[in-house]
């Protein structure tokens, strides 16, 4: 076969590898093995699952790196290691995330999204935009909570060890979730106080996260909208992967709200991927394509990050690339 025809076939191939691993994460897999090495049937005893089909699914992720295989027993590998459950850096409900069926049915509407643009493929597979099916589903819900929970502990383990937060007492984390990147921040700071804006639902939510990590008491939960304000007080307001849920018009009035509630010498941290303009940035393009398909938003180059810094009267002046490639913007008011 010819190299296209190959590289075609591998592609097709893609969704194996993806679900693949988000079964053996959804079956805890990582964490049986974490006691030693092991075969199918034993493994598929533990699991309640059946033994020939497990170990077929081992086989397979063996030759991704996921496990080791060395005859019919399997091992984990640094790779799978991350996805047990008591991982300090695990990934585990990230994973489970991206191959939950509702995420997957979106892409099934990819073609519907590109005829009629303005409507997300996201909507077409489920007739309400994704924030609001994630309001109305609990399962859905509960899994995007688990996802970003996950992924903002190692984000702002990173942030915090990049960034210079001394000179701040109060943070103030706009459309922070269920909290763990604010709980992330003042457990590196016991001297700081937060704040976290959400919506209601949210906020009830994040009671138990910031309770579990050691950091309610210093803590102000405000249930609101932030397209419509966002509360004073704070000497940096946080933004982490926020913006590219949201087309310009609506990236724009987040940063407004915010410019309005910050004091003279304040400062905005915006977390995000920025789109370099290489076509070797497929993680970067790839997360585009899934904003793209959930809800409508987008990444975004830097040009195209400063367009919205001074539609919104902010301006870059600064800007740290964290670890494993994010950045982080510090924005500041525009001068007159």
């Amino acid at each position: 076969m010819t190299l296209p025809l190959v590289r075609l076939l591998e592609q097709t191939v893609s969704m194996a590898r993806v679900q693949a691993t988000a079964t053996f994460a959804r079956l805890g897999v990582a964490d049986v093995l974490e006691s030693g090495p092991a075969r199918a049937a034993r493994l598929a005893s533990a699991l309640d699952v059946d033994a020939v089909m497990l170990d077929r699914l081992l086989r397979f992720l063996a030759t991704q790196g996921i496990v080791d295989r060395k005859g019919d027993t399997f091992a984990l590998t640094s790779t799978s290691d991350l996805l047990r459950r008591n991982h300090p850096d695990s990934v585990r409900d990230w994973i489970i995330f991206q191959g939950s069926p509702w995420q997957w049915h979106a892409w099934e509407a990819l073609d519907d999204g590109l005829a009629s643009p303005g409507t997300p493929p996201f909507e077409h597979a489920h007739g309400r935009a994704y924030f609001d099916h994630l309001a109305h589903d609990p399962d859905a819900g509960a899994t995007f909570d688990a996802a970003m929970e996950a992924m903002s502990r190692l984000q702002w383990s990173l942030v915090v060890e990049a960034v210079d937060l001394a000179g701040d007492r109060v943070v103030c984390d706009v459309g922070g979730g269920t909290g763990t990147a604010l709980a992330t921040i003042l457990q590196a700071r016991d001297d700081m106080r937060g704040i976290l804006l959400e919506l209601p639902a949210v906020v009830e939510r994040a009671e138990s996260v910031l309770g579990q990590a050691g950091v309610a008491d210093r803590v102000d939960l405000v249930a609101g909208d932030m397209f419509a304000r966002v509360p004073p007080g704070a000497d940096t307001y946080v933004l982490s992967a926020v913006l590219h849920d949201w087309p310009d018009d609506h990236a724009v009035a987040i940063l407004h709200r915010i410019r309005e509630a910050m004091g003279p010498g304040g400062r905005v941290l915006v977390v995000e991927v920025e789109l370099p303009d290489h076509d070797g940035a497929s993680m970067e393009r790839a997360f585009d394509l899934l904003m793209l398909v959930l809800g409508g938003g987008r990444e975004r180059t830097r040009t195209e990050f400063e367009q919205l810094h001074a539609a919104a009267g902010l301006v870059l002046t600064d800007d740290t690339v964290l670890a494993n490639g994010w950045h982080v913007h510090e924005l500041r008011r525009r001068p007159n």
